[in-house]
């Protein structure tokens, strides 16, 4: 029971990190200090899309993509438009996070009993996304330049999960509870 409440915490966490990401990712796409304006990011990064209906309206309808490629979208973009290279979808954490993800999928549309279970790998897993997760928003934010220092995600602003670590007391979450 606490390993899924676990991942689907986590999960639930990454949507809401990403729905902060996707509006400063909108907010860096149109600043003041570009020379040219993506258009079609920019309307990626909205929450609707329009469709043009045969009486000549638009019908306005919510933006579906899938979890990992949104993710990688809104990272990818917010570096970008703020002039950071995303070089840590080389890392393997981002296999770890696709991973994680699909032990996510498997306890939201379980098939059979067994897919309810998680494992002690899997549940690395999971931990090493959120860790993956975690330095590449430090690093999208890490030019100072661009973002105005309240901007910035600060050192200690996130929680910072090694392998079995828990909190040192000092504010700053260094792992997850246990979850066994």
């Amino acid at each position: 029971f606490w390993r899924r409440t676990f991942v689907r915490t986590v999960f639930s966490l990454l949507e809401a990190m990403n729905s902060i990401v996707k509006e400063k990712a909108l907010q860096a796409a149109c600043s003041g200090d570009k020379t040219a304006i993506n258009t079609t990011r920019i309307e990626l990064l909205g929450d609707y899309t329009y469709r043009i209906e045969k009486n000549g309206k638009l019908e306005q309808q919510e933006h579906r993509f899938p979890f990992v490629n949104y993710t990688a979208f809104v990272l990818r973009s917010l570096c970008e438009e703020s002039y950071v290279e995303p070089s840590f979808f080389s890392d393997n954490g981002w296999n770890e996070f696709q991973k994680a993800v699909q032990v996510r999928h498997r306890l939201t549309h379980p098939k059979k009993d067994a897919d309810l279970d998680i494992s002690d790998k899997e549940l690395e897993t999971v931990r090493e996304a959120m860790r993956w997760y975690h330095n590449a928003l430090h690093h999208a934010f890490s030019n100072s330049t661009f973002w105005a220092p309240g901007e910035q995600v600060q050192p200690g602003a996130l929680p910072v999960w090694g392998p079995g670590t828990q909190s040192d007391n000092s504010g700053v979450a260094e792992g997850p509870p246990s979850v066994n």
